[in-house]
């Protein structure tokens, strides 16, 4: 398996920290999250969100941002755990997203994040 340097992740954890990963098709969101199942949703049709489905059994937390995110658009849902978004689920498998596609979704998780403290941390690395 080679990851695409073009094709990207975006794991997002409840404490408002995030992660950006190369994406190669034959990866999975159930390994990247280490999950035994794992739910997806269809955010529009370039981006799905996946998430652990057995992360509130487990006694993982909300994940706020996530959850203030999906709230902007009127999706709202609650969402435990981590959360990891890429593209589309396609024959060849899951892509990842495009570079711009990854910095849209992380500039609107800072936008609407409401306070999670994701917004905290990315100006706590600012130089």
């Amino acid at each position: 398996m080679s990851v695409r340097p073009d094709r990207l992740a975006v794991e997002v954890l409840p404490a408002g920290g995030f992660h950006v990963l190369g994406w190669d098709p034959a990866m999975s969101a159930q390994g990247v999250l280490v999950a035994d199942s794992v739910a997806r949703v269809v955010l529009a049709e370039s981006v799905v969100m996946w998430t652990d489905h057995y992360a509130a059994q487990c006694g993982h937390v909300a994940n706020s941002p996530v959850e203030g995110l999906l709230a902007r658009y009127r999706r709202p849902r609650v969402v435990v755990g981590r959360a990891l978004f890429t593209g589309p689920v396609t024959p060849r498998g899951v892509e990842g997203l495009t570079f711009d596609q990854a910095l849209l979704l992380l500039d609107r998780l800072l936008a609407y994040a409401g306070g999670s403290g994701l917004d905290r941390q990315v100006r706590a690395a600012s130089f």
